[in-house]
């Protein structure tokens, strides 16, 4: 039988060795891998971001709606500021330009002349894409529901809509 002396002593005993067992298994064992998953580097946020405002085109199209547009954009930005909180900066990594890029202004709805009204109540404020043609004509604009999408060259002209480029 143990005595109260015996059971004190094997308790030490026994909170020694556990102790020991921690500093080992923390301190000592460095053959242990332990699997952790890599932070996305910074540039691999934008990239990605880019290639996802791309895909938004079709989204963001004459024949698309607004709605469809908009929850594409949102979808875009909400992953990408998720990518950037546990992000960090890589070295030697480049950005993936886009073909669109993300733009804010007005979109307006066309007269019986195509011509468009900025003026007019239903004219509101909403994001929609500027993007590279592919048939090498510059830049033109990607905006739903049969709007035109404020959209201006660096000579002041209006850019034309894309449903007619690509």
């Amino acid at each position: 039988m143990f005595t109260k002396n015996m059971w004190s002593i094997y308790r030490k005993w026994m909170i020694i060795a556990i102790l020991s067992g921690c500093v080992y298994v923390f301190g000592y064992s460095d053959n242990v891998s332990i699997g952790f998953a890599a932070a996305p580097c910074i540039q691999e946020c934008l990239s990605n971001q880019n290639e996802c405002n791309d895909f938004c085109n079709e989204d963001c199209l004459e024949d698309s709606t607004n709605a469809a547009c908009q929850s594409c954009l949102s979808a875009c930005s909400h992953t990408y500021f998720q990518c950037l909180s546990y992000a960090v900066s890589c070295q030697g990594l480049d950005v993936t330009p886009g073909v669109c890029q993300v733009e804010y202004g007005s979109h307006c709805p066309l007269d019986t002349m195509g011509e468009p009204h900025c003026e007019d109540p239903s004219a509101f404020n909403a994001y929609f894409l500027v993007c590279d043609s592919s048939l090498g004509t510059g830049q033109c604009v990607t905006c739903p529901d049969h709007r035109y999408c404020s959209g201006l060259n660096g000579e002041g002209e209006y850019l034309p809509p894309c449903s007619h480029l690509f």
